[in-house]
């Protein structure tokens, strides 16, 4: 069975490998712009992302989480296997090493059988040590490019998407401030971002009271963010987006 996190891997290997080269805007158009266009795919793509660096403070929520996150892995599974199958044919050229997390993840995405029991069990059990631990190392491992082009390529295709086009002279320059950003600079600029984002929506509900439920999510998800380059750049967009 095809599951996301093998395709996911698939992909960014694909984009990594082409960065700087004539086929990567072929590769961004045709394999990673599919996920970007999909509400499922899209989404699932940022929970495998998040759950890279996601910590809880105490083992029993992190086993609540794992329980529930496997029930709406195994939904969305059903909703995208067409999707997924397709796409493993396009990158039948791509081989990838196979990735603990991603191959946890997607072993709950998978039916329940009397046969896969044990695995699941143990991809749980992984899972919630995963949650459980502190990750300070990895985040400065991830976030300072030690795969410079992957970060590169995601990067650039969450500012491109959605849009058959070339990057504006204003967006390469927003994507080289963003790649070249330090580790404490990203820290004071993303508490920065968090801040400014949270009082223009206490200025918008104050004039729209409608606004208040929708306000409240999206409070929710920027201080659940983990701070990354991508989501600084999400910050950043939002920003303009409600001050526009």
């Amino acid at each position: 069975m095809i599951t996301f996190g093998h395709i996911k891997n698939k992909v960014l290997n694909k984009l990594s490998n082409s960065y700087g080269k004539s086929e990567f805007k072929t590769n961004l158009k045709e394999h990673f712009k599919p996920i970007m266009e999909n509400d499922i795919l899209k989404e699932m793509y940022s929970l495998y992302e998040e759950l890279e660096t996601k910590t809880f403070d105490d083992k029993e929520t992190a086993q609540l989480y794992v329980e529930e996150l496997s029930k709406v892995l195994k939904e969305r599974h059903v909703e995208v296997s067409e999707v997924l199958n397709q796409m493993n044919e396009s990158l039948s050229d791509t081989i990838v090493e196979s990735d603990k997390l991603y191959q946890s993840l997607d072993r709950l995405s998978t039916e329940d059988k009397l046969g896969n029991i044990s695995e699941k069990v143990i991809a749980k059990k992984f899972l919630v040590e995963h949650l459980t631990t502190n990750k300070v190392s990895d985040n400065l491992k991830v976030d300072t490019g030690v795969n410079e082009s992957l970060l590169n390529s995601v990067l650039t295709n969450n500012f491109n998407v959605s849009f058959d086009k070339t990057l504006s002279e204003e967006d390469k320059t927003k994507l080289k401030d963003i790649l070249s950003i330090s580790n404490e600079d990203l820290n004071t600029k993303f508490g920065e971002l968090k801040e400014s984002i949270n009082s223009t929506l206490n200025s918008l509900v104050e004039s729209d009271s409608e606004f208040l439920s929708k306000s409240d999510e999206v409070k929710k998800e920027i201080n659940e963010m983990t701070q990354t380059k991508y989501n600084l750049y999400r910050l950043e967009e939002l920003l303009e987006n409600l001050l526009g």
